[in-house]
């Protein structure tokens, strides 16, 4: 319990999942400002199992608890910062509030596995059905970074996933379900076709940016899994350009050639189609 209009001497900042995570404590401002008969290093926190019976005690928060109620209430990083500084700056008001915290063990959390991986790639298609092989079709992947993480709180974009809830967690194995996510994204993709009258790579599709972004929470007893997944051609909507959009070169050699290589590739596939059903 601590007194309103004075400093607690906490410093929180975002954790997994959105949780006020304390990082650091400046013991001598929070000792003066916590509502104690004995004075003593005292603060609410949790409480411990002793036997069969629930024994409370109080003590001052470790950096790394975390803060999980104000006045009974559970709160989000941002709620928890915005009650802390109504309070210490609540001069007017000599009340008292309540802040509870949880010192919870890092196999609750789980592990977030991350990779990343950044290339360059370029795939040829080519057509070798009558003896020779001709190039047919190049993509082009220049810089191209793929950001997986995997775990429990990982901060997504498309799902709302629920916070983790530390106080149930341990009792309720259900409860908290890992999410992926997974982010490609290329600075430029460019589709190419091979002009066999002037041996030339000629564009079908302009270069430009593309990604994709797929996120998946998984299910349990009492709730489904959710699974989404963008694609998408800008990095930002705030740098939306009029004049910046896909450009596909449709004319006569690209439908000439592509048509073509269909044809011969559906012409060699129909006799191994005869083979297969005799």
């Amino acid at each position: 319990k601590c007194w309103s209009g004075m400093p607690t001497g906490l410093n929180i900042q975002e954790g997994i999942g959105g949780a006020p995570v304390v990082c650091d404590v400046d013991y001598r401002l929070i000792k003066m400002c916590t509502v104690s008969n004995d004075h003593s290093d005292k603060l609410n926190c949790d409480a411990t199992i002793r036997g069969n019976k629930k024994s409370s005690f109080q003590r001052l928060p470790l950096p790394g608890s975390v803060l999980v109620l104000v006045d009974g209430v559970e709160v989000s990083y941002e709620r928890a910062k915005y009650l802390l500084l109504v309070n210490e700056s609540n001069q007017a008001h000599h009340g008292t509030y309540t802040l509870t915290f949880v010192e919870a063990a890092s196999s609750l959390w789980q592990d977030v596995t991350t990779v990343n991986f950044v290339m360059s790639l370029k795939v040829t298609f080519i057509d070798d059905t009558n003896g020779r092989d001709m190039p047919v079709l190049r993509v082009c992947l220049s810089e191209t970074t793929l950001t997986a993480k995997h775990g429990l709180g990982v901060q997504t974009e498309l799902l709302s996933p629920r916070r983790p809830q530390l106080l149930t967690s341990a009792q309720n194995t259900h409860g908290n379900k890992c999410t992926l996510k997974a982010k490609l994204e290329a600075d430029s993709f460019l589709v190419e076709y091979y002009n066999a009258l002037i041996n030339q790579w000629e564009p079908f599709i302009e270069p430009h940016f593309v990604g994709a972004l797929f996120e998946r929470r998984g299910g349990d007893s009492l709730y489904s899994g959710s699974s989404s997944i963008a694609i998408y051609d800008h990095v930002e909507k705030s740098k939306l350009n009029p004049n910046d959009f896909v450009c596909v070169n449709l004319s006569d050699a690209a439908v000439n050639i592509l048509g073509k290589s269909f044809l011969n590739w559906k012409n060699w596939r129909q006799p191994m189609g005869n083979q297969e059903s005799n």
